[in-house]
């Protein structure tokens, strides 16, 4: 990391590169200030992509329909941006809105979500749970201490009440429970290293499919424990 972390909520795209730098498998993003830089976004990245509202005051994106999916040409990407912006104002008016994500769509057919808490008695406790955007319906969730290695990634994938859906279930491949258990013990180290500057961080939905799993879309909040600006490492 390079220049100053300060606290709030971080910018999607710097908080993708930092945690692709710790070796967490994250969707790439970039940000598009105007309609025709999500079009030469798209165009970069040669196929259907989402389109995501950013602003650090809607960090639940889908509640003010911040969200659109599988556009694949400059007439729904042009009218994509509008509509998100138009929408982001309606919802929250008072919100600071940096622009559009633009995000190459990204494949998976079971979802999960991984998180990091900053405790004030246990320190930097990361979980994993079954679920995406029901995880809250399901309250299928494992809670570990961090750091740890990809052994105890694996064992906390074998808690999962539903854990049998990992290795497939009505015609549905199995996923590669060692990757995402070293996902989980990246994201354990990192979070580890962090922990005087990261309050909490979500990651949800994690897609999982033939290739692996990749988070692709993250809320990452910083307060640093002391002052309000510290230096990055």
């Amino acid at each position: 990391m390079q220049g100053w972390l300060t606290d709030g909520v971080v910018p999607s795209v710097q908080a993708t590169a930092w945690l692709q730098a710790a070796g967490v498998p994250m969707a790439a993003v970039t940000l598009a200030g105007n309609e025709a830089q999500a079009v030469a976004q798209w165009r970069e990245a040669g196929t259907a992509v989402a389109l995501k509202i950013e602003s650090p005051d809607i960090t639940h994106k889908t509640e003010v329909g911040g969200v659109l999916l599988r556009l694949d040409d400059e007439a729904a990407v042009r009218e994509g941006f509008h509509t998100l912006m138009q929408r982001a104002r309606s919802a929250a008016p008072q919100a600071r809105l940096d622009g559009v994500l633009v995000q190459p769509m990204a494949q998976g057919h079971l979802e999960l979500v991984m998180g990091v808490q900053r405790d004030p008695v246990f320190g930097m406790v990361v979980m994993v749970g079954l679920g995406g955007v029901l995880v809250e319906v399901l309250k299928d969730v494992v809670f570990r201490h961090a750091p740890f290695g990809a052994d105890e990634g694996l064992a906390m994938l074998s808690e999962l009440r539903m854990g049998a859906l990992l290795d497939g279930v009505r015609g549905q491949p199995g996923v590669d429970r060692r990757a995402l258990a070293q996902m989980l013990s990246a994201l354990s180290h990192w979070a580890a290293a962090m922990q005087p500057w990261l309050a909490e961080l979500d990651l949800n939905p994690v897609l999982v499919g033939a290739a692996g799993p990749l988070a692709v879309d993250c809320v990452m909040v910083l307060q640093h424990q002391g002052t309000n600006h510290a230096p990055a490492r």
